[in-house]
């Protein structure tokens, strides 16, 4: 699985170069229906806060995200696809005291100074109706609303190292992994503008139930900690290629 995974992210950028060049293939057919394929990538900027004392000021909360979707378009207005997302990895380095709860653990007044350094990072695999509905003051037909809904299998992982205590580094950080997959709801909606009958763009707001993985745990045994994940928002613009005659 893994080898198919590192395969499939090797092509897929390959492929997109070359597809982004214009196309004159014809459409394909499935029992007498056109079938449209098309492919894109975005850039997109991921927003989502963690629960007050649950990983708010331990990790980041703002990453950018590369996405790279394929998919078909049938029956003029619908279509299916899919969808890869994977955020860059951000790090933070903080220091806490007395009187702060850092992961669900209170560190009372008289406590030991923390130092922690994070890791935080997400991919987000997803399977989409989508739908499409050209805007009626466009003559041209150029300009289409887009919305979808769809699941998506979230990955999203926070990795935080306890480094040291009042100022004396520990022989041995202390590790804390909150890595989990999940299968959420995943809304999307936008606009997309056809610059030819072969390459548009598009830009695009996501949300993802990022909220459903809720409280979970680190593998740290003995000393449990915490982090509580709410809702993501993804704003994403791109260009998309396919061979749509519409």
């Amino acid at each position: 699985m893994y080898a198919l995974k590192k395969c499939l992210l090797k092509f897929l950028p390959k492929a997109l170069l070359i597809l982004l060049l214009p196309s004159v293939t014809d459409a394909t057919y499935f029992f007498g229906y056109p079938i449209y394929p098309y492919l894109g990538a975005d850039f997109q900027f991921r927003e989502i806060s963690l629960d007050k004392g649950q990983g708010d000021n331990i990790f980041a909360s703002q990453f950018h995200q590369g996405q790279l979707y394929t998919g078909v378009r049938f029956l003029e207005y619908f279509g299916l696809e899919l969808t890869f997302s994977k955020s860059n990895i951000k790090n933070e380095a903080r220091v806490f005291g007395g009187n702060n709860v850092v992961l669900g653990a209170f560190i009372p007044a008289a406590g030991p100074t923390e130092a922690h350094q994070s890791h935080a990072e997400f991919k987000s695999f997803s399977a989409n109706v989508i739908g499409f509905y050209p805007i009626p003051f466009d003559k041209r037909c150029r300009t289409e609303l887009i919305g979808s809904i769809g699941v998506a299998r979230s990955h999203p992982k926070f990795i935080d190292d306890l480094t040291s205590l009042n100022g004396i580094p520990l022989d041995v950080p202390q590790n804390f992994t909150f890595d989990k997959r999940r299968t959420i709801l995943r809304l999307m909606t936008g606009l997309q503008y056809k610059l030819t009958h072969n390459i548009g763009l598009r830009g695009s707001i996501s949300f993802e139930d990022t909220s459903r993985f809720n409280t979970f745990k680190s593998n740290q045994p003995g000393n449990i900690r915490i982090i509580s994940l709410k809702d993501s928002f993804i704003f994403g613009l791109g260009i998309y290629t396919n061979t749509s005659k519409l």
